[in-house]
């Protein structure tokens, strides 16, 4: 007997049709119908990829008295988190201020104007079925309460996301001093194994891209500590596939070792450009080698379209692995016993092995079903490119082995804002190795010093950002021909049409125009994207860019106030057709705070720094406060600040890499380079390149200087016209 959940489109949704419960999709008559029979909603977000996900299905939505219950005292939806992620973000916020905490699956009791008053994740059956019969008993023998308590938790969620903060004039010199004190916080929360929190892990994105952004122009040990520590160590733990490659989702411990296995389209989008823009920055060859392997893994595993004009890619891979045909473990797929890898590999092999990865620990033990096994971690680096080789034959055959497992199981919806997400760091990872190739010889370093490495790192290199740029307009092409229909940007993918809905999403909006002014500014190309079909009226980068702008600013940004989504129909124009739905209005606020993706508003605001200066300050201002109380949350945000700060355009940008300060437009000269008064020597190397002599003993005797912590090297860009003020600062 099946559910209606039989017709959805959703892996996920589709898991739970053979469920006894009556599950409904999240849509506007199964809401009204909570209204019109007076119940509540049970509501469950979830996953395909996510084990507990799967295990609460199996374990607990599958039992005939649980069913019972909640097909007679509930209305019943499940959300796919992906298809929705404005109703899962409203909502996990909720389970945030009730609990303290959040994870999937995330189930609420909502009353019937859908506002929540119990939130739980996973939870064995008999505690289940307890905790729904006391939520029965509340609701129908202390309504009143019930209500109040939804609408304390409702209005709370509301002061705090809709609330207005201090609009703060934004002053270059207090921001500065801010950032300072923001560098400052995060060293001291930095980990021994390197990120900001102790347990559960997950790769700090944002905070990595604005440290790594920063580090361009401000020289500071202290921010090389940070970026480089996590990096370093997550590249070693067990949250790095050393096999198959990609970075599953976090691990659920502080040392980076044991992951919950699901690989996420996104997590790998960000870090594949992390790892290269580092790699760029330091020259660490270790770095050049984790982004190409997580490029080989997401080709091979995660591209599902790909034509001569153009590809996309699925969303994840599953956490669960069947291990016979009725019984799935967590990360089976992926886990080994060292009498396996004996099976495997020749003895000479497993002892070469071993000097680099750990591969007999017993490290992974699920206490839910009692399997067990070892993930493979790194214990020390290849010392030359040669050793690099010869593991990657040994791991060739372990992959192979894998193979002959259990399918491993994906979700195959493309969706598009992850997919604008990947070709985004596409391209930015393309301008990182171009910007590379043309300074590298000038860096003198260990890498340097080996030219058979060193000329093996710029060949791969050549190949690995053209891929890059072609992947990204190919992927930005798909998007535009198969998700932009009628003039709507349509969030998901599914068997070669999207899925219809009667809203659009501020993510996917703000990522596409983003794509198309990184087209613009990267490339410089106004006429690189080729064959879009349904928008030949808009033939060039300018149009498409003054279209989607024009449309974020009609359908997301009201009366100066950012909105996540928009609807086309009576919840727009007349919410009285649905009664007593106040909550539609507040799942429709901004997002501002970074979870696994960067803030709606971060996308917003990038975008609109390089198109309109006023929206951009005029938005900004209104969160600086909210920065300083959340800086943790607020990665993405702190990106836009350095935007500000040093004056960033579309036209050049600089950096400074030991002593070569680099710039990336030809056509635009370093000139009057100084620290106060005090000229520094400089010699042009190319046209990009110029080598500073910089001392700083010698500087701050000489100047008699007071704060030796920081100094600031002040210098012009130019071209035929005019000068650009420009500066990088060094702190001790």
């Amino acid at each position: 007997m099946y559910n209606s959940l039989k017709f959805s489109k959703s892996l996920y949704l589709k898991s739970h049709c053979l469920n006894p419960i009556n599950w409904y999709e999240w849509k506007e008559d199964i809401l009204k119908k909570a209204i019109d029979e007076d119940k509540m909603i049970f509501l469950s977000i979830g996953y395909y990829s996510c084990y507990w996900c799967h295990v609460m299905e199996q374990e607990v939505f599958n039992d005939k008295n649980i069913a019972e219950l909640l097909n007679k005292y509930f209305i019943s939806i499940k959300v796919d988190k992906e298809e929705m992620p404005e109703i899962d973000s409203y909502y996990i916020n909720c389970m945030y201020l009730i609990n303290g905490y959040a994870g999937y699956p995330a189930n609420f009791i909502l009353t019937p104007s859908l506002k929540p008053f119990i939130a739980f994740t996973y939870l064995p059956k008999n505690q289940f079925e307890n905790l729904i019969i006391n939520a029965i008993d509340l609701f129908y023998n202390q309504k009143q309460k019930v209500y109040d308590i939804a609408d304390e938790i409702v209005n709370n969620i509301s002061l705090f996301f809709n609330s207005k903060f201090k609009t703060t004039n934004l002053n270059k010199q207090e921001i500065e001093s801010n950032l300072e004190k923001i560098d400052k916080l995060f060293y001291s929360n930095l980990d021994i194994y390197g990120g900001f929190n102790d347990k559960p892990k997950f790769p700090p994105h944002q905070i990595l891209e604005y440290l790594l952004t920063r580090f361009e122009k401000v020289k500071s040990k202290n921010i090389y500590t940070m970026f480089s520590l996590t990096l370093d160590k997550m590249m070693l733990g067990g949250i790095y596939d050393h096999i198959d490659f990609g970075f599953y989702r976090y691990s659920v411990d502080n040392t980076w070792t044991v992951p919950h296995f699901e690989k996420m389209l996104y997590d790998n989008s960000y870090l594949l450009f992390l790892y290269t823009k580092a790699f760029a920055l330091t020259n660490n060859w270790y770095y050049f080698n984790v982004f190409s392997e997580i490029w080989e893994f997401l080709k091979r595993e995660f591209l599902i379209i790909n034509n001569p004009y153009e590809v996309a890619f699925i969303s994840s891979t599953s956490a669960i692995s069947y291990i016979d045909k009725d019984k799935f473990e967590e990360g089976a797929y992926y886990l080994f016993n060292y009498n396996e890898i004996k099976s495997i590999l020749s003895s000479d092999e497993i002892s070469f092995f071993k000097q680099y990865y750990d591969i007999e620990t017993e490290n992974f033990y699920n206490f839910h079903t009692k399997y067990k096994g070892t993930i493979i971690t790194k214990i020390n680096f290849e010392d030359n490119y040669y050793t690099y080789l010869k593991l990657n034959q040994i791991k060739t055959k372990l992959r192979e082995y894998r193979k002959s497992r259990y399918q491993l199981l994906k979700d195959t919806k493309i969706i598009t804002s992850w997919n604008l997400l990947l070709s985004l760091y596409l391209l930015r990872s393309y301008k990182e190795l171009n910007d590379y190739l043309i300074y590298c010889e000038f860096i003198d370093n260990e890498l340097n010093n080996n030219n058979q490495l060193n000329n093996t790192i710029k060949e791969i290199a050549n190949k690995i950002k053209e891929e890059f740029k072609s992947y990204s307009l190919k992927i930005i092409t798909f998007i535009l021909n198969n998700l932009f229909k009628n003039n709507k940007l349509y969030h998901v993918y599914y068997d070669n049409e999207v899925k219809e809905s009667n809203y659009i999403l501020l993510e996917d909006y703000a990522l596409l125009l983003l794509n198309l002014i990184e087209i613009k500014r990267i490339l410089k190309d106004d006429e690189v994207l080729k064959k879009i079909k349904n928008l030949e009226n808009l033939g060039n980068i300018n149009l498409l860019i003054i279209k989607f702008k024009n449309d974020i600013l009609n359908y997301f940004y009201k009366n100066k106030t950012l909105y996540d989504n928009f609807y086309f129909d009576n919840l727009n124009k007349n919410y009285n057709n649905l009664t007593n739905l106040e909550a539609l209005k507040l799942i429709n606020s901004c997002t501002f705070l970074d979870s696994s993706i960067s803030s709606n508003l971060s996308f917003f605001l990038n975008s609109f720094y390089y198109l309109d200066k006023k929206i951009f300050l005029e938005v900004l201002s209104n969160y600086i406060e909210l920065i300083n109380l959340y800086p943790l949350s607020c990665g993405s945000l702190l990106y836009n600040i350095l935007l500000f700060l040093f004056d960033y355009n579309m036209n050049y940008n600089y950096k400074l890499i030991n002593n070569l300060l680099f710039v990336d437009n030809p056509n635009y000269e370093i000139k009057n380079i100084k620290v106060l008064k005090f000229s520094l020597d400089y010699k042009k190397l190319s046209k990009n390149c110029y080598y500073i002599e910089f001392n700083k003993e010698k500087i701050i005797k000489e100047l008699n200087l007071k704060d030796e912590n920081k100094i600031s090297i002040d210098f012009d860009i130019c071209n035929d016209k005019e000068c650009f003020y420009s500066k990088i600062l060094i702190y001790s």
